[in-house]
Protein backbone atom coordinates (compact mmCIF):
# COMPACT_ATOMS: atom_id res chain seq x y z
CA UNK A 1 0.00 0.00 0.00
CA UNK A 2 2.73 2.38 1.15
CA UNK A 3 5.11 1.63 -2.04
CA UNK A 4 1.44 2.12 -4.26
CA UNK A 5 1.55 5.77 -2.71
CA UNK A 6 4.83 6.49 -3.45
CA UNK A 7 4.99 5.34 -7.32
CA UNK A 8 1.36 7.53 -7.54
CA UNK A 9 3.14 10.73 -5.75
CA UNK A 10 6.02 10.01 -8.00
CA UNK A 11 4.02 9.82 -11.28
CA UNK A 12 2.08 13.03 -9.84
CA UNK A 13 5.28 14.92 -9.15
CA UNK A 14 6.95 13.98 -12.76
CA UNK A 15 3.91 14.89 -14.96
CA UNK A 16 3.58 18.24 -12.85
CA UNK A 17 7.50 18.97 -13.70
CA UNK A 18 6.48 18.06 -17.38
CA UNK A 19 3.48 20.69 -16.81
CA UNK A 20 5.68 23.21 -15.63
CA UNK A 21 8.78 22.64 -17.84
CA UNK A 22 6.29 23.43 -20.96
CA UNK A 23 4.87 26.03 -19.69
CA UNK A 24 7.80 27.97 -19.01
CA UNK A 25 8.65 27.14 -22.42
CA UNK A 26 5.69 28.62 -23.54
CA UNK A 27 6.22 32.02 -21.32
CA UNK A 28 9.76 32.38 -22.54
CA UNK A 29 8.59 32.02 -26.16
CA UNK A 30 6.38 34.69 -25.81
CA UNK A 31 8.76 37.01 -24.41
CA UNK A 32 11.30 36.26 -27.34
CA UNK A 33 8.39 37.60 -29.62
CA UNK A 34 7.81 40.34 -27.57
CA UNK A 35 11.70 41.54 -27.47
CA UNK A 36 11.94 40.55 -31.32
CA UNK A 37 8.82 42.65 -31.94
CA UNK A 38 10.28 45.90 -30.12
CA UNK A 39 13.63 45.51 -32.04
CA UNK A 40 11.72 44.79 -35.48
CA UNK A 41 8.84 47.33 -34.78
CA UNK A 42 9.69 49.89 -32.70
CA UNK A 43 13.41 50.53 -32.48
CA UNK A 44 14.67 49.29 -36.32
CA UNK A 45 11.96 50.79 -38.36
CA UNK A 46 11.61 54.33 -39.62
CA UNK A 47 8.56 56.02 -40.42
CA UNK A 48 7.34 59.71 -40.86
CA UNK A 49 3.85 60.33 -40.94
CA UNK A 50 0.87 61.85 -38.53
CA UNK A 51 -0.73 60.99 -35.39
CA UNK A 52 -3.92 59.13 -36.66
CA UNK A 53 -5.49 58.45 -33.31
CA UNK A 54 -4.43 58.43 -29.74
CA UNK A 55 -7.01 56.71 -26.70
CA UNK A 56 -6.57 56.67 -23.02
CA UNK A 57 -6.12 52.82 -22.00
CA UNK A 58 -8.12 51.64 -19.38
CA UNK A 59 -9.34 55.51 -17.98
CA UNK A 60 -5.77 56.18 -17.09
CA UNK A 61 -4.94 59.53 -19.18
CA UNK A 62 -0.83 58.78 -18.61
CA UNK A 63 -1.63 55.37 -20.66
CA UNK A 64 -2.62 55.92 -24.14
CA UNK A 65 -2.51 53.38 -27.41
CA UNK A 66 -1.21 55.48 -30.65
CA UNK A 67 -1.75 55.61 -34.10
CA UNK A 68 0.48 56.69 -36.64
CA UNK A 69 -0.82 56.91 -40.72
CA UNK A 70 2.52 56.78 -42.21
CA UNK A 71 1.14 56.75 -45.91
CA UNK A 72 1.45 53.11 -46.20
CA UNK A 73 -1.35 50.47 -46.72
CA UNK A 74 -1.89 50.02 -42.56
CA UNK A 75 -1.12 52.07 -39.59
CA UNK A 76 1.75 51.98 -37.38
CA UNK A 77 -0.49 50.90 -34.51
CA UNK A 78 1.41 51.01 -30.99
CA UNK A 79 -0.19 49.15 -27.86
CA UNK A 80 -0.37 50.40 -24.10
CA UNK A 81 2.41 52.85 -23.52
CA UNK A 82 3.04 55.04 -20.76
CA UNK A 83 3.68 58.70 -20.70
CA UNK A 84 3.98 61.93 -19.14
CA UNK A 85 2.12 64.85 -18.76
CA UNK A 86 4.49 66.74 -20.91
CA UNK A 87 3.54 64.03 -23.91
CA UNK A 88 0.06 64.46 -23.10
CA UNK A 89 0.05 68.32 -23.13
CA UNK A 90 1.97 68.42 -26.31
CA UNK A 91 1.42 65.59 -29.13
CA UNK A 92 -2.16 65.86 -30.69
CA UNK A 93 -3.90 64.36 -33.45
CA UNK A 94 -2.83 65.56 -37.02
CA UNK A 95 0.76 66.29 -35.68
CA UNK A 96 3.90 65.04 -37.73
CA UNK A 97 5.67 62.27 -36.62
CA UNK A 98 9.54 61.07 -37.67
CA UNK A 99 11.45 58.23 -35.86
CA UNK A 100 14.85 57.26 -37.72
CA UNK A 101 15.60 53.67 -37.58
CA UNK A 102 17.82 52.28 -34.50
CA UNK A 103 16.51 55.55 -32.96
CA UNK A 104 14.15 55.28 -29.98
CA UNK A 105 13.12 58.65 -29.58
CA UNK A 106 10.19 59.71 -32.35
CA UNK A 107 10.40 63.91 -32.82
CA UNK A 108 6.40 65.18 -33.26
CA UNK A 109 6.06 68.66 -34.74
CA UNK A 110 3.13 70.62 -34.68
CA UNK A 111 1.97 72.76 -37.73
CA UNK A 112 3.80 76.05 -36.30
CA UNK A 113 6.86 74.06 -36.24
CA UNK A 114 7.40 74.00 -32.27
CA UNK A 115 8.59 70.24 -32.63
CA UNK A 116 9.38 68.12 -29.05
CA UNK A 117 11.52 64.55 -28.67
CA UNK A 118 9.33 61.86 -26.55
CA UNK A 119 10.36 58.54 -26.45
CA UNK A 120 7.03 55.54 -26.26
CA UNK A 121 8.32 53.29 -23.41
CA UNK A 122 6.08 50.75 -23.29
CA UNK A 123 5.20 51.07 -19.60
CA UNK A 124 8.48 49.34 -18.90
CA UNK A 125 7.93 46.53 -20.48
CA UNK A 126 11.47 46.81 -23.13
CA UNK A 127 14.96 48.07 -22.11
Amino acid sequence: MKKGLIVFLGIIIILFLIYASKWYMYISGLDEQSDKWYKEEYVEKEFKGKVKYMQMFDDNPYKIIISIDDGSEFDINYGVTCVDKEFIDFVEIGDSVFKRSEEKAIKFTKDDKKSKIFELNFCGKFK
